[in-house]
């Protein structure tokens, strides 16, 4: 039930374009331009390349449309996290499907919290990692499996800088492994994998070390620092406080038999705890829909890389309850199933309000560009706003991407209006172009910019033209 929903409400997501939001745009109008991948990460290439291969295929065949090409981008971005999730299960032998509690819950409490901005590269490098984690612990009874384990494992060192503290779980797993097989040929195969696990670790300090963006390293730094992913200004994320408070709720749950030992009211009491966590979930829905500051999309990519730390604690206790079975009693327990399946009520209800929240704003983006023509200034698009709307068109802007939203928005290719970059957010965004100059405006024969290029050529009021950062374009 809780896949079937999860599937229900990222394709909602996906056909809302719900992946254009942040850097999604910027990413797919250099697909576009490039008629190929846009690998801008080297550390994260392989995460990417899963992002985009489907969407370069689509163009590969035909696909000539930006809105068609959208969809698709936006249902790989949305459902990739939740298919890797999902090959889990089936991985796991039928006497072990109870280990699919692991990743449900990283999926549930970790990737949810960063799920909005579905382009970051965190919840994906997640989910294959427990994809490959479960292969080594539950599918190398074979040469063949332990061949298809390294061929998955090869591209890891190009995958996401989180490897640098998932990747020696990794390890770990192999070499227990190693233990348990009698082959020699595959206890060597699986010592070479730890070896090759070690490498990428390696591999991704020295991206760590030397990033292709210190200031976006520095930012990430700073803003988990200060906790920005999870509470900042009296905002709060909500799916990630759910998810932490669904794994406080079990703790609890586990602790109160050791604490009261065999005291009548604990069992009860289990129950209690289950239950005041899934009031707890409806009221976090009740309060996204009806409360703006349970609404803040921005944390949601603070919180880009949770997964991997939520998922680091939860895979040592899945290793630790192979050696010791008797651990999988404190987890497996119907309780923490509750728990679980009111967590998935939480967070999905949490993003069901969210699409309906981004879906208003795309239609309130279309209705403004066709309703001006030529360069909008943004502060003359929310004054035009009631103040509801205004406050969540703003909660939904990502200060630099409004002209590109604004050619990939335009009805058939056909460009006539951009809406311009907040012109004071409290930072400096980078510009790709400016909007405000024909000549540095992106080319290609997927666009027609005509209409807008005679716009601004009649335009005779200065202000239209904003100062920009430009930087060079496609990055």
């Amino acid at each position: 039930m809780i896949l079937l929903a999860a599937l229900a409400v990222n394709v909602a997501a996906s056909l809302a374009l719900r992946g254009l939001h942040a850097d999604g745009a910027s990413y797919l109008l250099i697909m576009i331009i490039n008629e190929g991948f846009a690998l801008l990460e080297p550390s994260r290439r392989t995460v990417q390349i899963l992002q985009q291969l489907p969407s370069v295929i689509g163009m590969a065949w035909g696909i000539h449309d930006a809105g068609t090409l959208a969809v698709v981008f936006c249902l790989t971005l949305q459902l990739l996290p939740l298919a890797l999730v999902v090959a889990c299960y089936v991985v796991l032998p039928k006497n072990r499907k109870e280990w699919f509690f692991f990743p449900l819950l990283h999926y549930l409490a970790g990737s949810m919290g960063a799920a909005f901005p579905s382009i970051v590269e965190g919840p994906v490098a997640t989910a294959y990692f427990w994809l490959v984690l479960y292969l080594i612990l539950f599918r190398t009874e074979k040469h063949s499996s332990l061949g298809f384990v390294a061929l998955l494992a090869l591209p890891l060192p190009l995958a996401h800088e989180v490897m640098i503290f998932l990747a020696p779980i990794l390890a770990l797993a192999a070499i227990w492994r190693a233990s348990m097989v009698e082959s020699t040929l595959q206890r060597i195969g699986l010592w070479l994998l730890a070896s090759w696990f070690a490498v990428v670790v390696a591999v991704q300090i020295g991206f760590v070390l030397n990033p292709r963006g210190p200031n976006n390293r520095g930012a990430f730094f700073n803003d988990f620092i200060a906790l920005k992913w999870f509470i900042a200004n009296g905002d709060i994320n909500v799916p990630v406080a759910l998810g932490l408070l669904s794994i406080l709720a079990m703790l609890i749950i586990w602790l109160m038999p050791l604490v009261a030992k065999e005291r009548a009211w604990v069992k009860g009491s289990t129950f209690l705890v289950a239950a005041i966590f899934g009031l707890a979930c409806l009221l976090a829905i009740v309060g996204t829909f009806y409360f703006d500051s349970s609404f803040r999309p921005w944390m949601q990519f603070a919180a880009r890389n949770h997964p991997a730390f939520v998922s680091f604690p939860l895979a040592l206790l899945a290793l630790v309850s192979l050696r010791w079975p008797r651990l999988q009693a404190a987890w497996f327990t119907v309780p923490n199933q509750v728990i679980l399946l009111f967590l998935a009520v939480g967070v999905l209800g949490w993003h069901v309000v969210a699409t309906v929240y981004w879906a208003d704003y795309m239609t309130t983006y279309r209705e403004m560009l066709a309703r001006h023509q030529g360069l909008v200034p943004y502060e003359e698009v929310l004054m035009e706003l009631p103040k509801k709307k205004r406050m969540r068109f703003k909660n939904m802007d990502w200060g630099w991407t409004n002209p590109i939203m604004s050619i990939l928005l335009s009805p058939h290719g056909k460009v006539s209006t951009m809406i311009a970059n907040p012109s004071n957010v409290g930072w400096q965004p980078w510009h790709p172009f400016d909007p405000a100059n024909p000549n540095s405006l992106p080319k290609s024969g997927w666009f027609d910019t005509s209409d807008y290029r005679r716009a601004l050529g009649q335009a005779r009021n200065e202000t239209n033209s904003i100062p920009t950062a430009v930087g060079r374009w496609p990055p």
